[in-house]
């Protein structure tokens, strides 16, 4: 799996993957050493919390991916069979790019 996580960081403008377990325990890390591991795992866990709040009330749906624009970095946050794949990118990289890559990633882990 940590093939996995190497692979999507090589697709250009990632920064960093992580995969948090539903409880916000880190499964799997390929962040840069200046990213606090345990800080960004809890923040999935709770905008993870925030987003399926969100979606549940419209229709019951469910969460499936979560994007944060920021002004230097966007965040992506997948659901996935073992918890949620985030991925940190350069904002000013192509979305759809990055979007197309994570599902591929997201297909792979749930393999697992």
């Amino acid at each position: 799996m940590k093939r996995i996580l190497e692979d999507i960081n090589k697709t250009k403008g990632v920064l960093g993957s992580l995969i948090v377990g539903g409880d916000g325990m880190i499964v799997l890390s390929n962040l840069p050493t200046e990213y606090d591991e345990d800080y960004i795992s809890a923040l999935v866990a709770s905008a993870v919390d925030s987003a399926n709040k969100a979606i549940s009330g419209i229709d019951n749906d469910t969460f499936k991916m979560v994007l944060v624009e920021g002004t230097d970095k966007n965040l992506f946050i997948f659901n996935t069979k073992l918890g949620f794949l985030l991925i940190i990118s350069k904002v000013e990289t192509n979305i759809g790019l990055i979007r197309v890559e994570c599902k591929k990633t997201v297909a792979k882990i749930n393999l697992f």
